[in-house]
C-alpha cells in the first residue's frame, strides 16, 4: 500500500514519541505501547547512521521529497504463523525483508502487533514499512522507477506483490518446519489451490467494531453468507468425494477382469502358437524319414495253392484205386448214399474241386 506523509506519521513510531521536523508537531503513541511487541530498522550494510533511527529517517524521507503528493513507502501487512512465538516470527519477518529489500538496497522500518484483546488471539501481524527510494551511498536515488503507462505501472506492481508473496510463502514454511510444524501457508488463490470455496471481505476496523459490540455490520452479514455458502458447498464436495472414491474403485474392479481376460487370450494365443510349432516340426521330420503305417503297407504276393491241391487229388485217386482192387465188388444199390457222403468227405478235406476230382466211391467213409 502506498504511504503518503501523513498516514505514514500514522502508521510509524507505535508506542514512541515522534517529533515532525517539516510541521514542528509531536506525535505521542504511547498510549499504544502495549499492543507493540518488536520494533526495528532494516537497513543496506553500508546505510548511513541515519538510517538507523527511526525519526531521523523518516524526517529524512519527508525531507528529501519536495512534491506535495508524493509517495514516501510502501506498507506490507503481514499476518504471522500463529504456531511460532514472538521470536521465531520475528526472524521469519527478518529474513523476508532482507531477501527483497535490504538487500536490493532499501530500507524498512518493521513493527510487529499483538493481537486485539476483543479479537482474535491468534492475530499477531507484521507491519513494513519500506522507503520507496534506493539508497546511493549515504543519499537516496534522485529517481525512482519509471513506467510510459498506468497499465504498465500496475502490472509491475501486482507482479511484484505476488512475487513478495510466494517469497513469504516460502520462507514462512521453512520457519514452520524448522520448528517442526506442518507448512501450512500457501500464497495462491483458493482457486489456483483448487478449493471451491469463496473468499471472505477483510471488514477492517469500522465493521470490526461494530461486530464485537454484538450488532450486524454488512460486511458481517455478507461473510456470515459467505460462510453458509462455503459450509454448504464442503458437504456437497464431500458427497461429490465419496462419489468419485466409488467410482474409481468399481473402475479398479473392470480393469482388473479386463486385465485378467487379457492374460487368458495372450495364454491362449500362446498355446496355439506353441501347437502349430510342434506340427510343422513333426511334419518335417516324417518328409525326411517316412514310416510305413497300416494304411500304406508294401503289397505282398499271395501263396501259391494250386499245386498243392493238385498234389492232393492225385494221391487220394490212388488211394482208392489200391482199395478197389481188394475189396469185393458191390451192388450199385448200396452205393448210392454213402456216395454223397464221401465227396462231402473229399470236399471238407481237400476243399472245393473240379467235379473230374471228385472219387467215385465211399470206401473210406464206410471204414471209419
Amino acid at each position: 500500500m502506498p504511504v503518503t506523509a501523513p498516514c505514514m506519521r500514522r502508521r510509524t513510531g507505535r508506542g514512541v514519541c515522534w517529533f515532525d521536523e517539516r510541521t514542528g508537531l509531536k506525535h505521542d503513541y504511547s498510549r499504544k505501547a502495549g499492543e507493540l511487541l518488536f520494533e526495528g530498522i532494516y537497513a543496506p550494510k553500508d546505510a548511513p547512521d541515519w538510517a538507523r533511527d527511526r525519526a531521523q529517517l523518516w524526517n529524512h524521507v519527508e525531507a528529501f521529497e519536495k512534491h506535495r503528493r508524493a509517495i514516501l513507502a510502501r506498507e506490507f501487512v503481514i499476518a504471522l504463523p500463529h504456531e511460532l512465538t514472538l521470536e521465531q516470527a520475528r526472524r521469519a519477518v527478518q529474513d523476508w525483508v532482507r531477501d527483497n529489500f535490504t538487500r536490493k538496497g532499501l530500507i524498512a522500518d518493521v513493527t510487529i502487533h499483538a493481537p486485539s484483546a476483543d479479537g482474535d488471539e491468534r492475530n499477531m501481524h507484521a507491519h513494513v514499512m519500506v522507503v520507496t527510494r534506493k539508497l546511493d551511498g549515504s543519499e537516496f536515488v534522485r529517481t525512482k522507477e519509471r513506467f510510459d503507462t498506468y497499465t504498465e505501472k500496475d502490472e509491475a506492481r501486482k507482479a511484484e506483490l505476488n512475487g513478495l508473496r510466494e517469497s513469504w510463502a516460502r520462507i514462512g514454511n521453512r520457519h514452520l518446519e524448522r520448528y517442526g510444524f506442518e507448512p501450512t501457508l500457501d500464497h495462491r488463490t483458493l482457486e489456483a489451490q483448487g478449493l471451491q470455496r469463496e473468499p471472505t471481505m477483510h471488514m477492517g476496523k469500522s465493521a470490526t467494531a461494530i461486530e464485537r459490540e454484538g450488532k450486524p455490520s454488512e460486511l458481517g452479514d455478507v461473510n456470515r453468507e459467505i460462510a453458509a455458502e462455503n459450509e454448504r458447498k464442503v458437504i456437497d464436495l464431500a458427497a461429490e468425494r465419496a462419489m468419485r472414491e466409488a467410482h474409481a474403485a468399481a473402475r479398479g474392479q473392470v480393469d482388473d477382469i479386463l486385465a485378467w481376460e487379457k492374460d487368458q487370450a495372450e495364454m491362449e494365443t500362446s498355446q496355439k502358437s506353441r501347437d502349430a510349432q510342434v506340427a510343422d516340426e513333426s511334419a518335417k521330420r516324417t518328409t525326411a524319414h517316412p514310416v510305413e503305417t497300416e494304411n500304406f503297407k508294401t503289397p505282398q504276393t499271395a501263396p501259391d495253392t494250386s499245386r498243392h491241391s493238385e498234389a492232393t487229388a492225385e494221391a487220394a485217386q490212388a488211394h482208392e484205386a489200391a482199395a478197389a482192387s481188394t475189396a469185393p465188388a458191390e451192388t450199385n444199390t448200396r452205393a448210392t448214399e454213402p456216395e454223397s457222403g464221401a465227396q462231402e468227405y473229399f470236399r471238407y478235406k481237400t476243399g472245393p474241386s473240379s467235379p473230374q476230382h471228385r472219387p467215385p466211391c465211399s470206401v473210406l467213409e464206410a471204414g471209419s
